[in-house]
Order: structure tokens, then sequence, then C-alpha cells
């Protein structure tokens, strides 16, 4: 019989100062096991130095294209209507289901976020992301990629999230989630699902 664990996961570290504190303190507590980094933090070295505190959390890393400033020089030219910065999701979303963003750009990025991980020698043990964008069809097959090329094989299965008051941004997620989950093979990418 297989061992079965209760995983709890808080996502975003690295976002801001008092959410990553949080998280540690709910490490500390025994109250979170499992957190993803946004490596693509403006404070990511103090952030990760913060995290040898707490030798008991699992660390992933938390795919990011939709908040901050991209790691990769080229994604942030290509984003200069926007300063830069990662505008909304939305906007990102349209920007790679139409093409006008080559998926290449965005496995440039998210390699970017794991290797700037792995030299700061953090035990990266799953890869997920912001806003489960990696869900998307695009974007799908490069994130199977990655898991299989870093051998991290326990990440995300984005599941449907119904909650009152439910924003229209919450029940376009929460509707496509189903569906996503449908037309895409999870089977293929991941041996566990998790996190």
């Amino acid at each position: 019989m297989t061992a079965k664990y209760l995983i709890i996961n808080a996502d975003d570290y690295g976002y801001y100062a008092c959410i990553s504190k949080g998280i540690l303190q709910g490490a500390e507590h025994g109250a979170v096991t499992a957190t993803g980094f946004m490596a693509n933090s403006p404070d990511f070295a103090e952030y990760a130095a913060w995290l040898k505190s707490v030798s008991e959390l699992d660390i992933g890393v938390h795919l990011n294209i939709s908040y901050g400033t991209p790691l990769s020089l080229e994604l942030a030219d290509y984003l200069s209507p926007w300063q830069g910065e990662f505008p909304d999701k939305l906007t990102m979303v349209r920007a790679i289901s139409t093409g006008k963003l080559p998926v290449q750009m965005i496995e440039k990025e998210w390699r970017l976020q794991i290797e700037r991980c792995l030299r700061e020698q953090i035990d990266i043990r799953f890869l997920n992301s912001h806003e489960h964008l990696h869900m998307l069809p695009p974007l799908y097959k490069i994130f199977c990629q990655l898991v299989n090329e870093y051998q991290l094989f326990n990440s995300r299965k984005s599941m449907a999230e119904w909650g009152l008051p439910l924003s229209l941004e919450s029940a376009f997620r929460n509707s496509l989630s189903p569906l996503l989950m449908f037309l895409i093979p999870i089977h293929r990418c991941f041996s566990h699902l998790s996190y």
C-alpha cells in the first residue's frame, strides 16, 4: 500500500514580505508544508535567505507570467507597452492564445525562474504556476517538458474553486479549469499530482 501525505501548500512566497513571513510562520508552526516561490521577485535574494530558517518546508517554483517584471530581457522588451512588466493575466492569456506572444519566450522565462532558484541552492521539489497559467494548452506542453527535464514529478493539477463571493474572473477560471482538465492529458506529464 502506498503511503499518503497531506500537503498544505501556500503559494506566492516572494510576492510581498508580509506574505512570505506569514508562510514561514505557518511552516514553523506545522500549518504549512510547502510553498511556491515567485522567483521573479525583486527581493529574491532576501526571500531566498529567509527560506534557510525553515528546513522542513518543501519548496517549488511558482512560475509567474502575470505579475511583476520578467527575468528575460527579451520578454521585458516585448512587454514594453506595459513598461516591461507583466500585464494582467487576461491580457497574457489573450497574447499567448492568439500566438502574439511566442511560447518560446515563456519557456525561456520559466527556465530563468527555475535556474535562479537552483543557483541559490534551493532544493526545488515541484513546479506550479501563478494563476494556474501553466494549464493553458499552448503552455502545458512546455510545463510538462520542464517537469520532466528537472525531474520535478510532484506538480499541480488545477481544480475549480467555487465559493462566494464569485467574481467574473473566478467564474471564468472555474469554468475553464474542468474543460482544460478534459482536454489536456494530465497523466502524460506527472507520476504524482499534488501541490
